[in-house]
This record gives structure tokens, C-alpha cells and sequence, in this order.
């Protein structure tokens, strides 16, 4: 099975998350105390590779990580348009 591409938002945050020195599953807690919703490892992977794009999850991640909210086209792989 080959590694999924991250799409730019994905990237993002991958760099806020370092910047700020937390792991995914802190990001993933923080979203769960924000927003009331649970999301797994596999579901991040699929916001971050463009597969999913829940726009309340991703307010959260933005809101978390103090990012600016991403435009459509950072949500997607340029192979996936």
C-alpha cells in the first residue's frame, strides 16, 4: 500500500503541528473538546490527504492550530481536481 500525498491544507498542518510541538492524537483531543466530535487516526488521514473535507473539523483544526481558514482548492491534490 503506497503513502497517501497531503494536500496543502495537510501540509500545513503537519508544520503547525511540529512549530507547536504536539502529535496528531493531541490535535485530535483538542477537536473532540471543541466540537463534541470523535475522529480516529484513519479519518485525520483522510482530511489531511484531501479524501474528506468536513468543514466544522476543519474550522476546529484552523481554529487550534491558529491557521487561516483554507481555501477549496487547498483541500484537494492538484491530481484529484
Amino acid at each position: 500500500m503506497s503513502r497517501q500525498k497531503r494536500t496543502d491544507f495537510g501540509k500545513q498542518v503537519k508544520h503547525k503541528l511540529d512549530d507547536k510541538e504536539m502529535l496528531q492524537k493531541d490535535l485530535m483531543a483538542k477537536i473532540h473538546e471543541e466540537t463534541g466530535r470523535y475522529i480516529d487516526s484513519g479519518y485525520m488521514n483522510k482530511i489531511l490527504t484531501g479524501k474528506r473535507t468536513p468543514q466544522v473539523i476543519i474550522a476546529s483544526i484552523c481554529h487550534i492550530l491558529d491557521m487561516p481558514i483554507p481555501q477549496p482548492h487547498e483541500l484537494q491534490l492538484e491530481n484529484n481536481l
